[in-house]
């Protein structure tokens, strides 16, 4: 069977610390969107596998926090090369929505219809992504079970991602919970519309 002319991101859903991953997976000059900064850490590292000139993009909604997030992840990269937008990721169409901060920096989220919070701006992964230059760029992930929204977007943006590194929320199928993070990686490389090899779902 020939192989699609359709390049296969290397999908990795894990509930391990996502540095695992990116320091294993992400590698000099690859430009890099990062959703849920958080204050930063991962950003960090994400800067010190990319090197000072690739494009790093962080969406971080808690206004707490974002400051906190541009300056790690801003350390070492050269002018221009570093960009984090104080948002949240959101498919609904509305232009802002409400986000509760959680009880510690890693808890953010969006808001059920009852809960009270934040008035944050709305963005889509192709809002940020439009901001990079013209190629693929690796995507990591982690905005507390809101990724189910983004994919089950399916928008054309996902295209361009050649690497896929996803915090281990059981939001995608959760009558699937517990078959461990190779099946999650399949599925969420199916609803974006591509089929990955079995040994890029985190064990090559």
């Amino acid at each position: 069977m020939q192989r699609s002319a359709r390049c296969w991101p290397r999908v990795m859903l894990t509930k391990k610390p996502r540095r695992v991953f990116v320091k294993k997976y992400l590698a000099r000059g690859m430009n890099v969107v990062e959703l849920g900064g958080s204050i930063g850490v991962i950003s960090s590292t994400i800067r010190s596998r990319i090197g000072r000139w690739a494009y790093h993009l962080v969406v971080e909604a808690d206004p707490l926090l974002a400051g906190v997030c541009e300056h790690n992840a801003s350390l070492n990269a050269a002018p221009d090369r570093c960009c984090v937008f104080q948002a949240a990721i959101d498919y609904s169409g509305a232009s802002t929505v409400t986000f509760a901060c959680g009880h510690n920096a890693h808890t953010g989220r969006l808001t059920t219809r009852d809960e009270q919070g934040l008035t944050v701006p709305a963005i889509s992964l192709s809002e940020v992504a439009a901001a990079l230059p013209p190629g693929p760029f690796a995507l990591v992930c982690d905005i507390e079970g809101a990724e189910a929204e983004m994919i089950a977007s399916k928008k054309s943006v996902f295209s361009a991602i050649s690497t896929i590194v996803v915090g281990g929320h059981p939001v995608i199928l959760p009558f699937l919970r517990g078959l461990g993070r190779r099946i999650y990686a399949a599925i969420f490389s199916f609803w974006t519309g591509v089929i990955p090899p079995l040994p890029m779902l985190g064990r090559s």
